[in-house]
């Protein structure tokens, strides 16, 4: 109902005292606002970052081009980051669209299923044979990052409130430094951020 034209909407709206058109308003409004929301909430440190104007404005231009694709919100806002990254606006935060990315494997770290921890003692019982055909699998709350900027750091700096360490961080330009961050999250009690070169 949200892409549907009012007149081909209305159809299916029983009036009951007001009007289809004005209740396809009040449920676009709802189903917008709900939409926002969720985008604030997966995208904090990014909303600090530009400000909350040009954060609202831009998560309304990307509800309305990429609407979610089933009712779960938890996983709405995945392509949030390369929306970003391709707003003229936004062109001089180049660390923007790398930040935004580890927002989101942040939220993906806490909404992600536990995982039955490896128990070592069960290795230990294992013959050779045994041993050969162990696969280990990765946690599904676990999330490698790589970027040209510190976004770790950029990320903690803005949710901590420290401006000096923000200037300090975002001058960071590709190229001076030479230096790949590798970011590997991990789940637990609050997402952990552990940072290698």
């Amino acid at each position: 109902m949200l892409d549907l034209a009012d007149g081909v909407a209305a159809q299916y709206v029983v009036a009951e005292g007001l009007a289809p058109q004005a209740r396809l308003a009040i449920y676009r409004n709802t189903v917008n606002s709900t939409l926002l929301k969720a985008l604030q909430l997966s995208y904090p440190a990014i909303e600090a970052l530009v400000g909350e104007a040009f954060f609202e404005g831009a998560a309304r231009l990307f509800i309305g081009q990429c609407p979610p694709s089933h009712a779960q919100l938890d996983s709405y806002g995945a392509t949030f980051p390369d929306f970003l990254a391709q707003m003229p606006e936004a062109a001089s935060l180049d660390y923007l669209r790398d930040t935004a990315r580890l927002e989101w494997a942040v939220n993906e770290v806490l909404h992600a299923p536990d995982a039955k921890p490896l128990d070592l003692r069960h290795l230990e019982r294992l013959n050779e044979d045994g041993l050969q055909s162990v696969r280990f699998v990765s946690s599904p709350a676990v999330r490698l990052l790589k970027s040209d900027f510190p976004v770790d750091a950029i990320w903690r700096a803005v949710l901590t409130h420290d401006d000096s360490a923000l200037a300090d961080q975002t001058g960071h330009r590709p190229g001076l430094a030479a230096k790949t961050h590798t970011l590997r999250l991990f789940a637990g009690a609050r997402p952990v951020c552990r940072s290698g070169r």
